[in-house]
């Protein structure tokens, strides 16, 4: 999550939705990883911030939420939020 150079390949590969999807994964830890790779790929990027948020994040991550008690997934969800509120 340093480097801007990656966090823009990402997103010009088209992973960033790709992520998202996985948010509502029936797979506990396919959830964990993928909510834990947006906020690092969020962090510190505008762009990838709009595209999360273009292509659903918001509404995937609170679904997500929903699906059970797990408070590694929760710590995800709640870095995402807090590094969408911040520049």
């Amino acid at each position: 999550y340093n480097t801007k150079e990656s966090k823009d390949e990402v997103r010009e590969h088209g992973g960033i939705p790709e992520l998202v999807k996985l948010f509502s994964s029936d797979n506990q830890e396919v959830r964990r990883f993928a909510t834990g790779a947006a906020r690092n790929l969020i962090y510190e990027n505008a762009e990838n911030k709009a595209h999360l948020i273009g292509n659903g994040g918001i509404a995937e991550l609170v679904k997500a939420l929903k699906i059970k008690d797990d408070n590694e997934l929760a710590k995800n969800i709640t870095g995402i939020l807090w590094n969408l509120s911040a520049k």
